[in-house]
């Protein structure tokens, strides 16, 4: 798999509540150049099987990645950058000659991991839109696998979108209601346009 690095990221979702027993660290998307990090895993030149810390600073970041002095090896790709409150800030990915890297937890990633974990993250959005496509499939829950019924959406016709959320699937779904306040349901970006 060949993903661009900004996408180098995975959940794994369990069938148990194991961080009630463990505990469980929180996610962070605020970061600053400069601040001190850490980053503790397995790396792959130690032969006694035991977790180690390392710790740098955040030497400079984008959107997507951060780049840091913190020491690594083989073996530790995947493990949590942790700011100095303990939150998670990334995923260390990359190993590079003068600087590591990883993938930051942005809020985009933030609404992904929160939707894979049953908690959708709304952001309000309040404007006047309109269906502008003839074919189109709307849902009745944001989990994007029950259909609403065309029939009781004109097309062309204002409805207000009050939020938004940004959905795995890589498309934002706003929650529209009509002229009475009466929610319809979930559509895609693709398949609206905001009403000038």
């Amino acid at each position: 798999m060949n993903a661009p690095t900004k996408e180098d990221i995975a959940i794994i979702k369990l069938n148990s509540n194991l961080g009630n027993k463990t505990g469980y660290l929180t996610l962070n998307t605020h970061i600053s150049k400069g601040e001190n990090i850490e980053i503790s895993g397995f790396p792959g030149d130690k032969s006694d099987n035991r977790q180690y810390k390392g710790k740098g600073k955040l030497e400079s970041f984008d959107e997507n990645e951060m780049y840091y002095t913190v020491d690594t090896f083989s073996g530790q790709s995947g493990s949590a950058i942790r700011d100095s409150k303990n939150n998670i800030i990334g995923v260390h990915a990359y190993g590079r000659y003068n600087h590591n890297s990883g993938v930051r937890i942005n809020d985009l990633k933030l609404d992904y991991i929160n939707y894979w974990i049953g908690k959708y993250r709304s952001h309000p959005y309040n404007k006047k839109v309109k269906v502008i496509k003839s074919k189109y499939i709307y849902w009745k829950n944001i989990e994007i696998t029950k259909k609403g019924d065309n029939k009781l959406i004109k097309k062309d016709k204002a409805y207000t979108a009050k939020l938004y959320y940004n959905i795995p699937n890589g498309y934002k779904y706003y929650s529209l209601y009509d002229e009475k306040n009466r929610w319809m349901g979930y559509f895609n970006s693709n398949d609206i346009k905001v009403v000038k």
